[in-house]
């Protein structure tokens, strides 16, 4: 028996009284029906660890690989506090092959801090050598959570996280392009790439590809500073290109419906589900290998936490299962959005509601003025992925109000984070609607951070300047009353074009019925943490 994988922590819904997270682990030599030969435990007071659980049956792929999970739940008390846990073997007297500290469990009531990260990979082999050191800021993320000491304002900004968000291509699969079988997929002609594969022969393919997406994760989450961090802090993550490959869902729609790519997309579906998941969504309905998944219209998530006089809910938008090259959300993503918007808003009656929405691509980001220019410059394909592309505007302020309404319905702010473009931005949508108003406002403002990338190096000087010089940043108005705009985000730099992660905190529990803040703050690898935060006010 044999650790691939793991440990790799995941959030999950908490109480004001208890913290709670799964421990997934991949397993070589051990059979989905067999009893695990290991022990999830913890000498700390206080914390209750499961039995495991089979999240992912890889067998098919992968003899007796198997993919485990353990449920946690650890009380809060008065002040935070550090845990920690470790694997051993279950036989008497068996060798611990795993202890883990530093695992933050937020005070009693206090809603969580929280790191947000996207693009931790490289389209092409050779942007590795742009960096001197690509882990540089997750070593940044890691040395952040371990201290304990506060520092900053006040005691509102003590380091380390409850929670690490992940906003889309956490893993970078165009490598894959590299090697057979999409090495020689990759250069066929499109009436090729798209014709008919019989039985066997299909089935072949969607192995090899399984396995490939599988060895990828273990490769590039399976050690190092990645692998410490995921063994620390609960995650929970949503997707974009990047884990399938660059630019899905704006490719030729033949292309992507064809068997070839379908059986690319299964094979990056089926790893994203088992590992950046976990193998089951927070509500449970997707079980291990479930042959319903292959007919998920899409992959939405959510989490919620609960504090003593507030709440926090984590809703991550799905942008890539459904995406055409004039569709972003299908009928049955808006429908499903529109259903969980509505059980959202039944909740009003919770004081200092706080919606944090994870959009993979910028609601608000610069416009390009015309639809052919960046072909020479190599993001013909990042260009159609943008919600401000022409084919995706109408939905962009379909979404846009969309989730103005819902601020005043749910009586709760909504901030939204964002990744993709390379570079750290700062924007905000406003309102004077006064069915967008909250009670005693005059506007309702939704407040758009985005950071990217943690690992993928920022655009050079001469792609920036290409896209200032074909881009606009007018105010844009998407309806009436109702306006979006890109705001600095410092006194001297409009964009942060280095390397960056995000981290999130709020005040402390608040008494009298006081409004509780969000603070966003920018770590870069240029900078380090950015002196102007992002105050949000709930």
């Amino acid at each position: 028996m044999k650790i691939l994988l793991g440990p790799l922590l995941y959030a999950a819904e908490s109480t004001a009284g208890e913290w709670r997270f799964r421990v997934n682990l991949l397993l070589d030599g051990v059979a989905p029906h067999e009893n695990v030969p290991l022990m999830v435990e913890s000498e700390d007071q206080d914390v209750e660890i499961s039995g495991p659980t089979l999240a992912w049956d890889f067998s098919e792929v992968r003899p007796d690989c198997t993919l485990w999970s353990w449920a946690f739940k650890a009380g809060r008390s008065a002040e935070e506090r550090r845990i920690k846990y470790r694997i051993r073997e279950s036989s008497e007297g068996g060798r611990t092959l795993k202890e883990v500290d530093s695992v933050a469990v937020p005070a009693r009531g206090e809603l969580p801090r929280f790191a947000f990260v996207s693009c931790n990979g490289v389209t092409e082999e050779k942007q590795f050598h742009q960096v001197a050191d690509f882990t540089a800021m997750w070593s940044r993320l890691l040395e952040s959570h371990r201290q304990v000491l506060t520092h900053g304002r006040d005691e509102d900004q003590r380091s380390g996280f409850h929670v690490l968000i992940g906003g889309g291509d956490q893993i970078y699969a165009d490598s894959l392009w590299s090697k057979e079988p999409l090495f020689s997929i990759g250069r066929m002609k499109v009436e090729d790439r798209c014709a008919p594969l019989n039985g066997s022969k299909l089935k072949r393919l969607q192995l090899e590809l399984r396995k490939q997406y599988l060895e990828l994760y273990i490769k590039r989450w399976g050690s190092g500073l990645v692998a410490d961090v995921l063994a620390r802090i609960p995650g929970v993550f949503t997707w974009d290109d990047h884990d399938i490959f660059d630019g899905w869902g704006s490719h030729d729609e033949r292309l992507q419906s064809s068997p070839r790519y379908q059986a690319i997309f299964s094979a990056a579906a089926e790893s994203f589900d088992a590992f950046q998941v976990g193998g089951m969504t927070q509500g449970g309905n997707l079980k291990p290998n479930d042959p319903g998944r292959e007919t998920r219209a899409h992959r939405m998530q959510s989490v919620r936490f609960h504090g003593s006089d507030r709440e926090l809910e984590v809703l991550l938008l799905d942008l890539r299962s459904e995406r055409e090259k004039h569709q972003v959300l299908s009928k049955a993503q808006w429908s499903d959005l529109s259903d969980w918007l509505a059980t959202h808003a039944a909740g009003k009656e919770q004081p200092n509601r706080h919606l944090v929405v994870v959009s993979s691509i910028p609601l608000v980001y610069m416009r390009f003025r015309a639809e052919r220019i960046n072909a020479p410059f190599g993001l013909e394909d990042d260009r159609v992925d943008q919600w401000e592309h022409g084919n995706h505007r109408g939905e962009r302020a379909r979404l846009i109000m969309r989730l103005l309404q819902h601020a005043a319905e749910a009586n709760a702010q909504i901030t939204i984070l964002s990744g993709d473009v390379h570079v750290g931005s700062r924007g905000q949508v406003r309102s004077t609607l006064p069915e967008h108003r909250l009670p005693g406002s005059s506007s309702t403002v939704i407040h758009q951070v985005t950071s990217s990338g943690i690992g993928h190096p920022p655009p050079t000087w001469l792609q920036w300047k290409a896209m200032e010089l074909v881009s606009s940043e007018k105010r844009d108005r998407i309806a009436d009353r109702v306006v979006a705009e890109i705001l600095p985000v410092t006194a001297s730099h409009r964009y942060l074009r280095t390397r960056n992660f995000l981290s999130g905190t709020f005040d402390s529990v608040s008494s009298g019925g006081r409004s509780v803040r969000l603070w966003l703050q920018w770590n870069t690898e240029e900078w380090g943490p950015i002196s102007e935060q992002v105050v949000v006010e709930t």
